[in-house]
């Protein structure tokens, strides 16, 4: 009778996971976030989640991002076309609006939804052009 000696090696690797998303935050422009005026026309509002630490991470699977605007008679928000986690923000008139994100189906690791504190958004007459003389008698 043979007698086998076998050896085997286990090599055990930790397998990257994304970080879960801890909650999410909503920017709309650069230079005075939230300060627009009717001239504006590139303005551009962005969520992103992140993770405990403020990382970005992924997008939860499954999660839907609906923009809304609080008063669409001075401001209008059009989700873009090719990124969901984007949005057109257009001026309409002066005054002042909320615009806010509505997440659907994104949860923390405790289980909580996720959401978004909304950004105050002040539009503002744009920049003079020109002058005119008024002559009362």
């Amino acid at each position: 009778m043979t007698t086998y000696k076998i050896t085997a090696t286990i090599v055990v690797e930790e397998v990257p996971t994304q970080p879960q998303p801890a909650r999410a935050v909503l920017q709309i422009g650069g230079v005075m976030p939230g300060a627009i005026t009717v001239d504006t026309t590139n303005e551009t509002a962005t969520v992103e989640f992140v993770d405990d630490r403020g990382d970005v991470t992924g997008v939860p699977g499954g999660a839907t991002v609906v923009f809304r605007s609080s008063d669409e008679a001075v401001v209008t928000v059009a989700a873009a076309a090719d990124n969901p986690l984007q949005a057109q923000v257009t001026p309409v008139a002066i005054g002042e609006a909320d615009v806010s994100v509505d997440i659907q189906g994104a949860v923390d690791a405790a289980g909580v939804p996720i959401t978004v504190d909304p950004v105050h958004v002040t539009v503002s007459a744009g920049e003079a052009v020109g002058a005119t003389l008024t002559l009362s008698v």
